[in-house]
Order: structure tokens, then sequence, then C-alpha cells
């Protein structure tokens, strides 16, 4: 048993009343004095600096001065007798070999005065206890059984251990850092990524602390108790359990986890994943490997990165090759063959069909899409929307790209890592009206002069920050959309300001633009509403979002009731009775009972919808095709 320093041990020596004459240096036992000293009672096998040690020595005098009950504090052997003398292996107050006052003062003081003499806390609610009487104590405790403040200064409570157990150099560690190191990990032997370098956990230890079931405090090391540290080191026969080529691959150098899985009656698989190979060079790496990946060359073995010097703005054009190139020719195959949703494009530019075929029940729930330019009133329009009479759902793609490049998600962390380097300014400085936790938030300001321009870069720059946001709030939007449709909606509003250039706009039943027919108009807005746009810069933003008026034209080119424009020239109240017209058109071209009809009907809801698709396919084509006959006229 460890004890404490001699100076705790001399304090003890002093409080033991019971024991002490004259000034603490003499017991008194049978009517016989003892000194106090290191030659009889006080602990004298040092362990560790401030930490002395029961021995043999000791326990030995405790008998030769005739100490009644010496034997407590006897280490056991296979001629101890003091199971068969108590009978039990723990007493109780009640029993007659119950610990006397002397012996309880002399464990004191061999513990170096760090016992204590424990009373429980409900002690005074028992009728057996002296001060049973005291029921105000009895009350007090009562009331207070949940809580922490009577335990906190009672030393017979349980506490947590904060004090030193291990000590600790350098060490190498699981893949799990959750299990401790000194504890379960080395006890298990246990392994880590660079057992082929360092050994296994247990190979790490060199000396333990042990107590015995003797009851004896020792050291165990590779020359004291040999025996017991290779035992605690997983010594032994053991059982052998593993396949013969491990070894092998262990002296090699090399780690992995696998794992066997049954996947089927008699067929079973094989993975191994992650491999660990420390110290190796990526030639000698490719040469172990390369027997394996000869013989099976599967993609799925391992994953696929971009190249480290791979352009952005490329990698932000690609995922649209490979959705309108590539898998396009697999739509080809069969039409109508659907895709898997769990794993399918974000992109899919026919989800209703490919996700849900005729079984897509938003096709009866109209989607209204909302566009405009900057500063002509498509936000006070869409405020308008939400409100009654009309009460539709709004979904805001400027509210969804906030929302998506918040600091913390991926999209925030692919424009601070591209626009970082060119843009200095990119992110605010630190502010208690921020959470930084995350990350500083963007400077949306700075960020648009970077993007925002005529010159070949800032388009660059422009698509590079479309290809980031545009996906991630498509993403977005199809969840808000799927809510709408559960909640009964019949109408939804999609607000996106770039809902042609998105393509977004196949999906919409209708189609409302909000635009002004005087230029000069939405520039002056712009610069009342954001005094602190030059300009310049209010020129950008507006050339970047494109020519309201042609966006107009575009609309209106889908047909009578699937494109309407309000034009927003004059004040608030023009404008509410404008939209007011158009609301009571759309409302004339898709009444409730058709909504209810296509819910009833899922075939019919199917048709109309693909019916709808393909009209505004259509209108797409032609428009785009007379486009480019304009510009070729140039």
């Amino acid at each position: 048993m460890a004890v404490s320093s001699v100076a705790r041990w001399a304090l003890a020596s002093l409080l033991a009343v019971p024991l002490v004459q004259g000034l603490a240096t003499e017991i008194v036992v049978n009517g016989t004095y003892y000194s106090v000293n290191s030659s009889t009672l006080a602990p004298a096998g040092a362990l560790v600096d401030g930490e002395v040690q029961l021995t043999d020595a000791i326990v030995t005098n405790l008998t030769d001065i005739g100490l009644s009950n010496a034997e407590l504090f006897e280490f056991d052997t296979s001629s101890s007798n003091l199971s068969k003398k108590f009978r039990s292996c723990k007493v109780y107050p009640s029993d007659a070999v119950w610990i006397a006052t002397l012996t309880w003062d002399m464990f004191d003081i061999l513990a170096g005065g760090t016992l204590i003499s424990t009373v429980p806390l409900e002690a005074p609610c028992y009728a057996d206890w002296p001060h049973h009487e005291n029921t105000a104590e009895c009350l007090y405790i009562t009331d207070n059984w949940t809580n922490s403040s009577i335990d906190a200064p009672d030393p017979a409570s349980i506490i947590y251990y904060t004090g030193k157990a291990v000590k600790m150099g350098a060490a190498v560690g699981g893949k799990g850092r959750t299990v401790g190191v000194a504890g379960g990990y080395v006890a298990r032997g246990e392994h880590s990524p660079l057992s082929s370098i360092y050994g296994m956990a247990a190979d790490q230890v060199l000396e333990l602390e042990v107590v015995t079931p003797d009851r004896r405090f020792v050291t165990a090391s590779a020359t004291e108790n040999a025996d017991l540290y290779w035992a605690l080191r997983g010594g032994g026969a053991g059982v052998r359990t593993y396949f013969d080529h491990f070894i092998e691959h262990a002296e090699r150098g090399i780690y992995s986890y696998f794992a066997i899985l049954a996947t089927g009656t008699d067929a079973w698989s094989f993975a191994l994943q992650p491999l660990f190979a420390p110290n190796y060079t990526a030639a000698e790496l490719e040469t172990l490997v390369a027997p394996c990946l000869d013989k099976h060359l599967l993609a799925r073995y391992y994953g696929r990165f971009w190249a480290a010097d791979a352009d952005n703005a490329a990698i932000a054009l690609a995922p649209g090759i490979l959705t309108y190139n590539w898998i396009q020719l697999w739509r080809n195959v069969p039409p109508d063959g659907g895709a898997y949703m769990s794993e399918a494009d974000m992109l899919e530019p026919n989800f209703q069909q490919a996700f849900y075929g005729t079984n897509h029940d938003r096709l009866n729930m109209l989607l209204i899409g909302l566009t405009g330019s900057i500063a002509t009133g498509k936000s006070t329009v869409s405020s308008i929307l939400s409100q009654a009479p009309y009460s539709l759902p709004i979904i805001d793609a400027d509210l969804l790209a906030r929302k998506v490049v918040e600091p913390g998600t991926p999209g925030y962390d692919k424009i601070v890592a591209h626009f970082s380097p060119t843009t200095p300014d990119l992110l605010l400085p630190p502010s208690p009206d921020h959470d930084n936790t995350k990350g500083a938030p963007l400077n949306r300001p700075a960020l648009g002069r970077r993007v925002f321009g005529d010159s070949e870069e800032r388009k660059r720059d422009r698509a590079v920050l479309n290809g980031i946001v545009h996906p991630a709030v498509r993403k977005e939007m199809y969840k808000q959309l799927l809510g709408c449709y559960l909640k009964g909606c019949w109408a939804v509003v999609l607000d996106v300001p770039l809902l042609f250039e998105s393509g977004i706009d196949v999906i919409c039943g209708t189609v409302l633009v909000v635009a002004v027919r005087d230029p000069k108009i939405q520039m002056q807005r712009l610069r009342d509403r954001d005094s602190h746009l030059t300009e310049e810069d209010a020129e950008n933003r507006v050339k970047s979002q494109g020519d309201v008026r042609e966006k107009a034209k575009r609309c209106q080119a889908r047909g009578e009731g699937y494109g309407l424009v309000v034009w927003n020239d004059e004040g608030k109240d023009e404008l509410r009775t404008e939209l007011q017209k158009v609301m009571e058109s759309i409302q004339g071209k898709s009444p409730r009972w058709w909504a209810w009809l296509l819910l009833l009907c899922p075939p019919l809801a199917g048709l109309a919808g693909v019916w709808n698709y393909w009209r505004n396919l259509t209108i797409n084509k032609e428009w785009k095709r007379g486009e480019l006959q304009a510009k070729a006229k140039l």
C-alpha cells in the first residue's frame, strides 16, 4: 500500500490523541510505552520522492510489541489464517472484530495520517445513531439529497480522482483517440498505424507499479519482478488467431484495417482499407501494391480527387459537362429510365421524371418563377406575395445563396480557398457582432467588386462563384419545394434573380418578371439603396444580371398566362394594382379545382408536368436560336 509523505505522517502523529504521550513521541500498548520513530512504527521503505511504503519489517514490529489484531496489517501468505479468523473479508461496526480505536489510530499512523473516520451523510436519520434526535439535521439532508452542495464538503462522499495516474513520455497511440493510452489500450496489447515501426502498445511500457493480490505494492520492470512485467505486457503461451501472411505484412512495415464479410450463403468479401505504409516512398508504395492493382483493377478500389494543379474555372464547368453531355447519352437509351435518388446528380435537369416518374406529386403544385434585375422591385413583389391576401411561400435564392456560404459550410471554404489569394479584404475583421468560431464572415462588397464587371478575368471569377453557389442553392431549393408540397400549398414562388440563366424556368408553370422601362430609374434606385456603391460599381452590378427589358421579352415569349411582366416604373401603390391583375390572371389559368384533379389523377399530373416541361424547353431553344441569329447579324 502506498502512503504519503513523512511530513504528513508527523502531523498525523500529533493528532493521534488517544495514542500520544508527551509530545507525540510514544504510544502505549498493553501498558508498555513504545517510541514512535522509523525503527518501530513509521513507514520505513522509500518508494518515490515524497512517498513511503509499508514493509515487512514494520509489520514484524507490530507483531513483536503484541498489538491486538496486528494480523490485519500483514501481507497475505499461503499460511495466512486471517479469513478463517474473521470468516469474512469485510467487517461492520456491529461485528465483534470491528476495528477498535487503538487499531484504527495505529492504522492512521502507518498510513501517514491520511485516514478519515467516515460517517454516512444520512446517519442522523437512523434510530440507532447517537444523535438521532437531531431531526433538523436529518430534514436538511433529506431536502438536499440531490443537491451536490452537501456532498462537496463531505470527505466520505464519492468524488472524481484528479491526481496523477501515469507517468507518460513519448508514445504512439492508436487510431481511435478515445481509447486511453495508459488504460485499456496498453492492457489489451493494441496496435496502431505505426505498429510496424514502433511495435504494439504493450511494447512501449517501461515500468508498472502494481498492487498484487497479497496486498503488496511492487514495481514490475525488465529487471525487477520480471515475470510479472512480462505477464502484464501480454507474455505467456497465448492463442494463435492470425493468418500466416499477417506477420509477413507487418515485417514489410505496412498496416491496414481489414474486414471479412459474408455476402451470401457461400460468398465472402474482403475489404482492406485504409493502407498505411510509413517511411515508404511513393515509388516503393506503388511497387508494393502493383500486384494487387494489376490483377484487380477497379475504379471503386480507391477514391478520386481533383489534380493538385487543376484550374478552378475548369472544375466549375466539369459538373455541367458530366450532367448535360456524358450522362445525357445514358438518358437517351431509356428515356424514362429514372435515377437512383440517393446518389443522383443534384443538377439533374429533369429531376421530376428521373426521381419520381409519374408519381412525382409536386407536379400539381404551381411553381411561379419570380425574377427581374437589381433595383427593379423584385424584392418588394416577393414581400407582397408572402402577405395576405396571397400568403404564398417564398423560396428566396438570394437568402439561400447567403445560407450556403455561411462560415462552416463547404461553399464558404471553397470561396475562401479560391478568392482569398486575389482578394485580401475577402473576410471581415473579427467583431463581437459576429460568431467567428467557424470563420470570419465574407466581405460581400469586396467579393462583389471581384466578380462584377465585363473583363474576361471578372467573367471567369463570376463563373467560378456561380459554380460554387448555384448547385448548393439548387439543392436547398428542391428541399424547400418538397416541404411546401407536403404542406399542401397550391402555389409557391421561386424568387431567383438569374431564373433564365440557371435554367430553373423550365420547371416553372408561370414566370413573373418585375421590370422597369427606363434604365435611369433602375440606376437611381440602386444608388439610393446602396449609397456606398460608386457609379461604376452600380453599372457593373446591373450588367451582371442582364438587361431586364430582355428578360421581359423572354418572359412574354412563353405565352399568355405562362409569362407575365409587372412594370414598376412608378410607386408602390401602382405596383400593388399591377400585381393584383397579374395574380388574378395566374389564378384563372391555374384554378384550385385543377390542382385537386391533378392530385387525384397521378397519370394526368404526370402528363401535364411532362407537357409543361417540354413546352418550356422548346420555348428556351427557340429563344436561344433567335439570340444566335441576332448576334450573327451584328
